[in-house]
C-alpha cells in the first residue's frame, strides 16, 4: 500500500512543489537504495521491481540534486552535512551500476556507494539467485513446494538438490 502511495502521482507532484517538499523534508536524512539501472534488467530485478530505466534515474538524480544536500558515505559517518540530505546507494553489485549509473552519476557530480554480493565476487552461487531460481522457475521445485522464495530455507534446497539432479540444476542457476 505504502509503495502505491509512493508512487502515485499525488506523491510526486506534491514533492515537486518546492515549498511542499522543503517543509515536509528540511530535517531528513534520507538513504536511497537502488538495484540496477538499464534498459532491460535481469530477471530478479524485473521479478521484483528492482531495476529502473536511465532515462527515469537521471530524472530522479536530477530532482534529488535540486532538493537536497547530496552526501558521501564519508559525509554521513563525520556527520558533515546540511539537512535535508540524501545519500545514493547501491545494492547486490549489478554491472548496470558501472555502464549506465556511472556516468550519469559523474555528470552531476553525485557521489554514491556499491554494496557488493560477495558470494558472486568470489564465484559462488549466491541464495537469492538459487531461492529465486528454485521458487519462480524450476518447475519440478515449484510443483512441489509453494512457497515464497524468502520463506525457503536451506533444507529444503538441500533436500531437493539431494533428489534431484544438482549439477544441472546449479549450472542452469
Amino acid at each position: 500500500m505504502l509503495k502505491k502511495i509512493l508512487q502515485s502521482n499525488i506523491i510526486t507532484f506534491l514533492l515537486s512543489i518546492k515549498i511542499v517538499s522543503k517543509f515536509i523534508l528540511k530535517n531528513s536524512t534520507i538513504i536511497v537504495v537502488y538495484h540496477g539501472v538499464s534498459r532491460k534488467g535481469p530477471f530478479f530485478h524485473k521479478k521484483f521491481n528492482l531495476n529502473i530505466k536511465p532515462t527515469l534515474f537521471e530524472k530522479q538524480i536530477i530532482w534529488l540534486k535540486n532538493n537536497f544536500n547530496i552526501i558521501s558515505p564519508r559525509d554521513l559517518l563525520n556527520k558533515k552535512y546540511k539537512k535535508p540530505a540524501v545519500m545514493i546507494t547501491f545494492d547486490d553489485g549489478d554491472k548496470s551500476y558501472i555502464k549506465e549509473a556511472v556516468p550519469i552519476l559523474k555528470k552531476y557530480k553525485i557521489p554514491s556507494i556499491m554494496f557488493l554480493n560477495m558470494d558472486v565476487i568470489q564465484g559462488k552461487l549466491s541464495w537469492a539467485g538459487i531461492s529465486t531460481y528454485l521458487t519462480h522457475i524450476n518447475k519440478d521445485f515449484k510443483k512441489n513446494n509453494s512457497i515464497n522464495f524468502l520463506d525457503i530455507d536451506k533444507k529444503q534446497v538441500n533436500k531437493f538438490l539431494k533428489n534431484n539432479n544438482k549439477k544441472n540444476i546449479l549450472k542452469k542457476i
